[in-house]
């Protein structure tokens, strides 16, 4: 299955909100050095596995949700269990749109590097 990646301009974020959704619990990162580094870390091609072929989804829930939010532009991010060592999967749905808001959203999957996930945990001690 091939995989979709956010062409979402993450330049202009403002804040971000990161929940935990096996402690319910959720944080709101308005702090400007930990907001660039996840927009750098979601901008840097390295941190992507582009060549790979995505799994079939099985069923898995989600571990976590980061949401991008800019006055333009929201981006809502599940992050899935590690796949492997070093890669986990990410998910979004298509954007919403508001002039036809019965349009079919399609729900995209790739992989990425996993040093996101230690970033998260930590975030929200």
């Amino acid at each position: 299955m091939k995989q979709v990646f956010p062409d979402n301009d993450l330049s202009r974020v403002k804040k971000l909100e990161i929940y935990n959704y096996a402690l319910r619990n959720s944080r709101s990162v308005t702090d400007s050095t930990r907001i660039k580094w996840y927009t750098d870390f979601f901008k840097d091609s390295t941190n992507y596995y582009r060549k790979e072929s995505i799994d079939r989804e099985r069923g898995e829930k989600a571990t976590y949700r980061i949401t991008f939010i800019s006055k333009e532009d929201t981006l809502d991010l599940s992050v899935y269990p590690a796949k492997s060592r070093d890669k986990i999967v990410a998910a979004f749905l298509d954007p919403y749109d508001p002039n036809d808001p019965w349009k079919f959203r399609r729900y995209n999957r790739f992989y990425i590097h996993d040093q996101v996930l230690d970033s998260l945990k930590a975030n929200l001690k």
